[in-house]
């Protein structure tokens, strides 16, 4: 009995374990509940919608008319329902019947009884040969602008991303500088006990205890501080992810700040991964393709606008009959085409200008990056000897204290100067941090 207990004891306090919230946990806070996240991401639906409205140019459409009049001198009825759908080379296809009754004075149109089917179909010849149309220019401008905003807003959500791990490295760096001043309140709690017992025994004065009762205040007032800075960032960082700290402190503990580098790249591997993975580059790319749209659209007016009409009609009485019409028309001077021509071939040379620009920044800014990360390695491993040899004077200052031959002073003043060290140690390893992660996004790292 009591070792079943003990397993449900187990169970319970494992269902409840709380988990270590490591950076990739952020992402699991990315989604549209979040207000922050949404904002990021809101401008795709726009944009996929005003898609979805230039594919209505080509739906299947209804038609229907019904028309009855009676005049003086003629009487006349008429209906009509059918079917159109135009296709992405601007092929324009209708089927409909109708029934005229009576004079028909305005399209002088009379059927039989019974009625008649008809069909349409209009070939815009040189549409057809370019394999494009108004519509279909109109969608795939559509479609581009739709790549476009989502390049954008994934851009927006990585830099997120980025500021968001940003603030929960720094979140990580102050609840080690915390940390570190309640071990130094602590050293104060030891010295308190090694001179309270050092007076009883008469190798103090009672001046010593009231001596170390002010630094232990100073301390706990250095305590408060940090935490009010701690506290501060950690509200910041929640207000991100969208939610509570009750909930978070539920599910997750906080690790410590990582103090090895998580990267190793070398420039012309780190330059080449930029290339590939620029959103801004893609963009732009993105941007020829429209071009190259518009100039496929705009080849047809150096053709003659040739239209050929086919129109069929079958009375279910009269029998069939058939009308086909050829609609002609030609610019001389053709200066709108020659016009657009030279705007998209010139806006296509400043597009490879930008890309190219674009590239000699990407490769600018990664050489800066990488030179300092490096930087900051060397000084971090001049601050850990730093920390080494300030550590081991407080110690011999704290061994000379114990001997009598110390005071108290010199003790509380290398305990400081051993804590300034390691808190300069501590931004160290998060300036890096910081380099690495501007580094991963100028990669363009995926989430």
């Amino acid at each position: 009995m009591q070792i079943k207990s003990l397993l449900i004891v187990l169970l319970c306090s494992y269902g409840f374990a709380q988990e270590v919230f490591v950076q990739k946990d952020i992402i699991n806070y990315f989604n549209e509940k979040n207000p922050f996240y949404y904002e990021k991401v809101g401008d795709i639906y726009i944009k996929e919608y005003n898609e979805i409205f230039y594919k209505g140019a080509f739906d299947i459409k209804l038609n229907a008319n019904y028309e009855k009049k009676e005049y003086p001198l003629s009487t006349a009825e008429f209906t009509k329902a059918g079917l159109r759908q135009s296709l992405g080379n601007g092929v324009e296809f209708s089927a409909a019947y109708r029934k005229a009754t009576g004079t028909q004075e305005y399209n002088n149109i009379k059927t039989s009884k019974e009625g008649e089917a008809i069909v349409n179909l209009h070939l815009p010849v040189f549409n057809i040969i370019n394999s494009i149309s108004k519509n279909q220019k109109n969608l795939s401008l559509a479609q581009q602008k739709t790549k476009i905003a989502k390049l954008q807003s994934q851009d927006k959500i990585i830099k997120f991303y980025l500021d968001v791990s940003k603030l929960y490295y720094r979140l990580l760096l102050h609840k080690e500088l915390l940390q570190a001043n309640r071990e130094l309140l602590n050293k104060a709690y030891i010295n308190f006990a090694f001179i309270d017992k050092s007076i009883q025994t008469g190798k103090l004065p009672q001046i010593a205890l009231t001596e170390i009762e002010s630094e232990i205040i100073n301390r706990k007032q250095r305590v408060v501080l940090t935490n009010m800075q701690f506290q501060k960032v950690f509200y910041s960082f929640l207000q991100y992810l969208n939610i509570s700290k009750k909930d978070f402190d539920a599910k997750y503990t906080l690790p410590e700040l990582p103090k090895q580098s998580s990267l190793e790249l070398l420039q012309d591997q780190a330059v080449q991964t930029a290339f590939k993975n620029s959103l801004l580059l893609k963009a732009l790319h993105v941007k020829e393709k429209e071009i190259t749209i518009k100039q496929k659209y705009n080849e047809v007016k150096k053709y003659p606008k040739l239209d050929v009409n086919f129109y069929g009609v079958y009375d279910l009485q009269y029998k069939e009959g058939y009308k086909a019409t050829f609609d002609f028309n030609l610019p001389l001077q053709r200066s709108s085409y020659k016009g657009q021509k030279g705007a998209y071939t010139k806006e296509t040379l400043l597009l490879q200008n930008r890309i190219a620009l674009q590239k000699s920044k990407l490769r600018t800014a990664i050489i800066t990056v990488l030179q300092e990360i490096k930087t900051k390695k060397e000084i971090i491993n001049l601050a850990k000897k730093e920390v080494t040899l300030k550590q081991k004077v407080e110690d011999a200052q704290r061994r000379r204290y114990k001997l009598g031959i110390g005071n108290l002073l010199t003790l509380n003043q290398r305990e400081i100067i051993t804590l300034q060290a390691k808190q300069k140690l501590l931004s160290e390893y998060y300036k890096l941090i910081e380099k690495e992660l501007e580094l991963k996004y100028i990669l363009r790292e995926p989430l």
